[in-house]
């Protein structure tokens, strides 16, 4: 297993390297989710997963939280994401949808590359 830091634009691997990529409780924190989801595209074998798992905030709140996030949370969040825009977003990048769960707070959005 190896470990690299990096920003979530430019993943540190070479192409189609990848059979599965996890994104643990940051998804929330990335500036920029569409380069991420076309980079996470290039890494990845054909057919490889990514599981998204990250908080759950019902819509009500997030309409009202979200335009105060980066202001009220101070550790890089930048928006809270529904399951529908975390779709959304790999679904422009070629991804399909294989599984959505949620469970209180928690949200794990799990597609294919296509």
């Amino acid at each position: 297993m190896e470990f690299h830091v990096s920003g979530c634009e430019s993943i540190p691997y070479s192409d189609e390297s990848m059979d599965i990529i996890t994104v643990c409780a940051a998804y929330h924190h990335f500036p920029d989710v569409g380069a991420f989801a076309k980079d996470a595209r290039r890494v990845l074998k054909p057919g490889g997963l990514i599981y998204v798992a990250d908080m759950y905030v019902p819509s009500f709140v997030k309409a009202l939280v979200n335009p105060f996030v980066p202001l009220l949370f101070k550790d890089g969040d930048v928006k809270f994401y529904s399951p529908k825009e975390i779709l959304m977003n790999f679904a422009r990048h070629g991804f399909i949808e294989i599984d959505v769960k949620t469970t209180n707070n928690l949200q794990i959005v799990t597609m294919r590359k296509n």
